[in-house]
Parts: C-alpha cells; structure tokens; sequence
C-alpha cells in the first residue's frame, strides 16, 4: 500500500522554525514543519565538513499538552557536507498545542554531531 504523504488537499499550513544548534564540527538546522490533517512534516538539515555520509538517529518529539509522536524518515540527500532531510510526525500534531519539543541524537554516522540536540518550537493559534 502506498501512502501520499504530502498531498495539497490535507495541507494545513506551515510553520517556519529557522532554529540551529552549532557545534564546532558542523549545525544541525530544523527548518520548518509542514501540517497536513493527518500527519506533520519536519525538515531539517546537518551540515558538516567532509563527505555526508546522510543521518541516522533518533527523532523523539512531544508538545506541551503531553502528546508525543512517533517519527520516521520520509526523505533525506545528502551532498558535499550537508545532509537534508524530511521525517514524518504521526499523529497529526494537536491543534491545541503551542509549543512543540524536538531532540535529536546520533543522527551522524560514524561522525561527531551525535548530540543530543534539542530544540523548542512555539506553535501558533489554530487559524493563525
């Protein structure tokens, strides 16, 4: 069975995050997250020197209401020292939610950005 993920008719909004947590090796960068009526889709980039050798890892993400969600990785390339790549949050985050909590670690292989990074994201009003 194949799911579509990002389909224009379940899409919410987005949300830009804009946030880095730096290191002296390379960043680690959350972009945006994208709300579809029944999933999230967080963007993130890791930049680093040398080849990408593209990320592993853990995603644990919770918000403010204690929701958690389970996370998978959705997309990801990678090239000359940066890695991008797309994760998947099911559920869909709870509309009641304003804040948004993220870690990440061991997300390098074999490299030196292991983490754990951690982020908060302020969500806005439903509608806003």
């Amino acid at each position: 069975v194949r799911r579509i993920v990002r389909a224009l008719t379940g899409f919410l909004g987005l949300v830009p995050v804009g946030q880095a947590r730096l290191t002296t090796d390379g960043a680690v960068c959350l972009w945006c997250l994208e709300r579809y009526t029944d999933r999230t889709v967080l963007t993130l980039g890791v930049l680093r020197g040398g080849d990408s050798e593209g990320v592993e890892g853990q995603v644990r993400v919770w918000d403010d209401r204690g929701g958690s969600y389970g996370a998978s990785l959705l997309h990801e390339t990678s090239r000359d020292g940066w890695t991008e790549c797309s994760v998947e949050l099911v559920p869909a985050l709870d509309p009641a939610a304003r804040a948004l909590g993220v870690r990440l670690s061991g997300l390098d292989p074999g490299g030196t950005l292991q983490g754990p990074f951690v982020f908060g994201v302020q969500l806005p009003e439903a509608g806003a």
